[in-house]
């Protein structure tokens, strides 16, 4: 909706895009920089960090953020280092995230795939855009390398949650056993596949530099010979 309002100009459609971000971080952003799973009220929130719901809005942050109006960046900016802040937090010292973000990985809440990947993408995009610095690289290449090394065996990605139900009513969370199988859930494919995107990017902009300074230093060397 907002590269197709950006397409055709419509300026107050993209007004009324970064007037509901701003309503989702004023109602669904916790103390710890991450936001609740859902809401129906500021005063009815579900209270749990769930990696992937909070991938799909990571990912709306910085695909919106590509076609909103100069005059909303440095307030999207803001926002989204902030949440980026918040997740690093909770990044598993393998590199990757748990199902529930902030809670202790067990048996059920183990170090899933699809929301990882999106965080990537979200870091990488934010990084390769200028609007997060270069310090987040890092963690997102940590977390991207670890998905290859741990999670994709025999061309299938493992650990990946089918879905989770919560009650809020009484705190219980429940969580259904990993989805051994990438066929069972094939929007993480796209998820990787946009992570791999970034990566991608991200070795093209290396590339591009790395030339762009040999072409620098040859016409030095070329001037210094003339001025001999």
């Amino acid at each position: 909706l907002a590269h197709y309002a950006a397409k055709i100009g419509d300026t107050k459609q993209l007004a009324i895009i970064n007037e509901r971000l701003n309503w989702v971080a004023d109602v669904m952003l916790a103390p710890n920089g991450m936001y609740y799973h859902a809401c129906n009220s500021r005063e009815d929130v579900c209270t749990y960090h769930w990696t992937r719901a909070m991938g799909w809005y990571a990912m709306a942050m910085v695909d919106v953020m590509e076609v909103l109006p100069e005059c909303y960046i440095e307030e999207r900016k803001a926002a989204l280092k902030l949440f980026a802040d918040g997740m690093l937090k909770y990044q598993d010292e393998s590199g990757l995230w748990a199902n529930l973000a902030d809670q202790p990985v067990t048996a059920t809440n183990r170090l899933e795939v699809s929301g990882t990947a999106m965080m990537i993408y979200m870091m990488l995009k934010g990084v390769r855009k200028g609007w997060l610095n270069e310090s987040y690289r890092e963690p997102a290449i940590k977390a991207f390398n670890a998905i290859v090394n741990t999670k994709l065996h025999d061309n299938v990605l493992e650990d990946i949650y089918l879905k989770a139900s919560a009650n809020n009513t009484n705190k219980k969370i429940e969580l259904p056993p990993n989805i051994p199988a990438v066929e069972y859930d094939f929007r993480t494919l796209k998820k990787s596949d946009l992570s791999l995107s970034e990566q991608v990017e991200m070795y093209k902009n290396a590339k591009e530099t790395r030339k762009n300074i040999k072409t620098s230093k040859r016409e030095n060397r070329t001037k210094n010979e003339f001025n001999r």
